[in-house]
Formats: C-alpha cells, sequence, structure tokens
C-alpha cells in the first residue's frame, strides 16, 4: 500500500518526526518531513525543514519518518524507505548543508548550487587520486578517479553517463570530470584545454530543443600517458 493511502488514524506526540500529505494535488507534490513542535485541541503545530511552522489537522500525518531518513545519508541506498519523496528530502538536507553531491550506489546524483563551491582544485584533485567511490565523500573527483583507476587495472574502456535536465549541470560536471582526468595523466595543460575548448560544440549538438539527454563523449588515453 502506497503512503498516501494510509488508512488508519496516526497518535503522534511533540518532538516526532512525521510525513504528512502534500498541500497541493499537483504532479510535483510530495510529503513532506516534518517535526511535530505541539498540540493544540485538534491541531498539530509542525516545523519543516525549512524552519517554516505551520498548523495541520492530525488526518494530515501519513505515517512516521524511519530513523534513517532523521540523518542525511551519504548513500541513500541505506534509507530505509527508497521512494520519491525520502530521496528528495535526503537530497534537501544535504543541498541546506551546500553539500550537492550524493551516491546512489553507484551512480552520482549532482545538484547545480547555481554557484561556485570550494570543492574543486589541486588540493580536492590529489585527495580523491586514487581513491574508490565511498572512501570520502561523495564527489565528481571520486567517479572519475575509480573510472581512471578500473581503466588502468582492467586496460578496459570504460562509460561515464553524464544525464540531466537543461539546466541540470552537465556541462560544468562534464568539464570539471574531464579537467579531473587530465590532471590523473599528468599531462600538461594543452591536454586539458583541448577537452574544455570542445565542450561548446558538444553543447551545440546537444541542445538542440531537448530539455533532457544524455551527453557522450569520447577520450582516448594512451598507455605511455598514464603509466
Amino acid at each position: 500500500m502506497s503512503v498516501l493511502e494510509k488508512k488508519t488514524p496516526i497518535t503522534v506526540s511533540p518532538g516526532d518526526y512525521v510525513w504528512i500529505s502534500p498541500v497541493g494535488g499537483g504532479t510535483w507534490d510530495i510529503p513532506k518531513a516534518v517535526k511535530v513542535v505541539s498540540t493544540s485541541g485538534k491541531q498539530l503545530k509542525v516545523v519543516d525543514n525549512d524552519n517554516e511552522e505551520s498548523w495541520i489537522d492530525p488526518s494530515s500525518v501519513l505515517k512516521a519518518l524511519h530513523p534513517t531518513s532523521l540523518a542525511s545519508a551519504e548513500d541513500m541506498i541505506t534509507l530505509g524507505e527508497l521512494e520519491e519523496f525520502t530521496i528528495l528530502h535526503n537530497l534537501h538536507i544535504r543541498y541546506r548543508k551546500n553539500v550537492i553531491y550524493t551516491y546512489i550506489g553507484m551512480m552520482l546524483v549532482a545538484i547545480n548550487p547555481y554557484r561556485d563551491l570550494p570543492l574543486y582544485g589541486p588540493a580536492e584533485v590529489k585527495r580523491y587520486r586514487g581513491k574508490r567511490m565511498g572512501a570520502l565523500p561523495a564527489h565528481i573527483y571520486a567517479l572519475g578517479s575509480q573510472s581512471y583507476d578500473n581503466m588502468r587495472r582492467q586496460a578496459s574502456s570504460q562509460c561515464i553517463v553524464i544525464s540531466g535536465e537543461s539546466g541540470s549541470g552537465k556541462t560544468e560536471s562534464t568539464k570539471l570530470l574531464m579537467k579531473f582526468l587530465a590532471a590523473l595523466s599528468g599531462q600538461n595543460s594543452n591536454i586539458e584545454q583541448q577537452l574544455i575548448l570542445a565542450n561548446p560544440i558538444l553543447e551545440g549538438f546537444g541542445q538542440d530543443q531537448l530539455l533532457l539527454y544524455v551527453r557522450v563523449l569520447a577520450a582516448e588515453c594512451r598507455k605511455e600517458l598514464h603509466q
């Protein structure tokens, strides 16, 4: 049974964390996670993740939050309830902490912050060099490092799919990944610059009347360049 099909009333007390029914009935309206602050008569005072308080009817309560949803999960596979609304809730609380990368198993979810964050550069490249996904906080460098390591160990091609709607940050993610791989190869900046300069051409082909697409980029790595 879906959480939206809750049939029996749920008893709550101040301090409880619960899911409440969507306010609207639109496609993108989903259950919201709130904390019960107090009760008054037949109303509950709740506060959400944005610290906005409101009064609701107890019938709006769907169910209690699973303990794994109380704190942000680095890998959402560990969530006790893997639903659309629990995933969005987890991403939301991480985004409010400027944590834009989150794993779902071997997938990396990246949220466009629309501003510069101190997550990149030589120090971070050095930190993630040779590290497998999960060894350090989720990062696009970890994805690049694992793919690069797999290529060297297995002597086989690797595939990274960067997908999302227009404006989601595919272009920037591609550039960050290419810069990281160029740095790992130990080559001069010309290789990195050539890869980055090719990006506007790829963007021109990819963006034509498409709201969501997958970018395909082939980068050849010769054996003598990454020994």
